[in-house]
């Protein structure tokens, strides 16, 4: 169901809306900071959700803390684009507090928006136009995307839950600008200034810094000097927001965690320390992706020969030995193994993990792409061969996963394969299950409305009636 013509110019007149918000009379760094800080003080209490979920051991208190903790990141990311991009003209006014917690929300529903939008424009559900009504209402698509809110709901709490097996060297050249080293000593550089700061504040109010807190942290002019080039790539700028494709394009404010202003450039002190664990490998690919394509795509080779590399060491140690891929089956099996009668073949793809509605889509493409693979391949393989394929951390969604139950082809990680090597018999319910898949057919979800400008967007949890 594409987006009318009508939805269109539903869509322009929200964008004129918001381009003429009050809030975006502030000036722009008067109106980031207020932005900043509202942010740190709300992710203080999902963080602390988070907390008492961790101590109770309680998964739906978890996934209430995830939820919320992404869902204002989006809307705050959204609220720092916009000012970027409007205020930096014609802002003369310092923001009130309440102003900012109130845009940060409207912020959040124009995400939304922009996520219907894009799901329907990729024929996932519809958009239905009351012009009455002055409501559009979005069709997700009904029991396709099991008892999730929305596809990119779940892969909120499905990317803060699972692993991913590092692929990249310090050598590779992700950019022609950086490299993989000097992206992790960055933001290792970071983290440690945070921190720094953060001690600067509890001393400050002679008393401890509550660990959940976050703090509106600054880069120093040292650290842009040494790390010159990443820091370039992780800071969004006026003239990011200001030109359309690159507005729409950024969509993870982890990717790009810092904002330029008039102050100096600044960011949010736990962002900057949890890219210097694990979390920051997803992003500095992401990251070199989104900056450039191009070069990125010179070095995602080498990822796929060490997966291949990880896949094989797995697998031998526990006895296979690898053997030719027949001819006929070639290109749609990577790697082909047996152990006495038994044997696996694996359709290897290394995908970055999806953060927003369409990439999720590319990457149920990706993987469908590898099922089908996988199952043309059969017809070559012995009869009793188990094909599966293997990513380097995204397991596909309900959407996906109903593909690969009908094809009989199920979806691994590399963390994965050292359980598929030992029991391979076993596997596929093993990894129907750590997809989260439990074949109950959930209830559908409460239609969920939000305003935005003179327009309310309705959520149903529905396939799109058919066209007249």
């Amino acid at each position: 169901m594409a987006v009318s013509a009508e939805v269109r110019r539903v869509e322009r007149e929200i964008d004129r809306w918001m381009t003429s918000h009050p809030y975006l009379r502030s000036t722009a760094s008067g109106g980031l900071r207020a932005l900043l800080l509202h942010h740190c003080e709300e992710t203080a209490n999902a963080m602390g959700t988070l907390r008492r979920a961790l101590v109770t051991r309680n998964p739906g208190l978890l996934e209430v803390g995830l939820r919320r903790e992404d869902t204002l990141r989006v809307g705050a990311f959204w609220a720092l684009k916009w000012v970027l991009r409007v205020a930096g003209n014609n802002g003369t006014k310092q923001p009130r507090r309440s102003a900012a917690a109130e845009f940060f929300e409207e912020c959040g529903a124009y995400s939304v928006l922009c996520d219907g939008l894009a799901i329907a424009e990729q024929g996932g559900g519809g958009v239905v136009y009351s012009p009455s009504e002055r409501l559009l209402t979005f069709y997700e698509g009904g029991e396709r995307t099991g008892s999730d809110a929305t596809m990119i709901g779940y892969q909120a709490i499905a990317n803060a839950t699972s692993l991913r097996t590092v692929l990249t060297s310090d050598a590779d050249q992700l950019t022609s600008e950086w490299t993989a080293g000097q992206y992790r000593r960055c933001v290792a550089a970071l983290a440690k200034d945070a921190a720094r700061q953060a001690r600067a504040t509890a001393l400050a109010r002679r008393g401890a810094l509550d660990v959940a807190e976050n703090l509106v942290v600054s880069v120093a002019p040292s650290m842009l000097a040494d790390h010159s080039a990443v820091l370039a790539a992780m800071t969004v700028t006026e003239s990011d927001a200001r030109d359309d494709r690159t507005f729409f394009m950024l969509r993870d404010w982890m990717d790009t965690p810092l904002v330029k202003t008039d102050c100096g450039v600044l960011g949010v002190s736990g962002m900057l320390t949890s890219l210097a664990g694990g979390v920051g490998e997803e992003h500095m690919l992401r990251l070199a992706a989104m900056r450039d394509p191009q070069q990125y795509s010179l070095v995602s080779g080498k990822r796929e020969e060490r997966m291949t590399s990880r896949c094989l060491e797995v697998f031998r140690g526990t006895g296979w030995q690898r053997v030719d891929v027949p001819s006929s089956a070639a290109g749609d099996i990577d790697l082909y193994v047996k152990r006495g009668r038994v044997s696996v073949g694996l359709q290897l793809k290394s995908l970055l993990r999806p953060h927003a509605p369409t990439e999720v889509f590319r990457r149920n493409r990706d993987l469908v792409k590898g099922i089908d693979q996988v199952k043309r391949a059969r017809a070559w393989l012995p009869s009793a061969a188990i094909g599966m394929v293997v990513t380097d951390g995204y397991r596909g969604d309900y959407a996906v996963w109903g593909r690969a139950l009908d094809a009989r082809v199920p979806i691994a990680t590399l963390d994965d394969l050292s359980d598929v090597a030992r029991t391979p018999s076993s596997s596929m319910a093993l990894l129907k299950r750590r997809a989260g898949i439990s074949g109950r057919v959930a209830d559908p979800l409460a239609p969920r409305r939000c305003a935005l400008g003179a327009w309310t967007l309705e959520f149903r949890d529905e396939p799109p009636p058919d066209p007249d």
